[in-house]
């Protein structure tokens, strides 16, 4: 579960790709 609200792109734009990473990583897991 993700709190959306301790992410705040507009300071931490690498936040959203570590979001992405995480959920790539989850998907390529279901895929193995």
């Amino acid at each position: 579960i993700l709190d959306k609200d301790n992410l705040d792109f507009t300071t931490n734009p690498e936040d959203l790709g570590n979001i992405i990473q995480k959920i790539e990583a989850e998907l390529f897991g279901l895929f193995e």
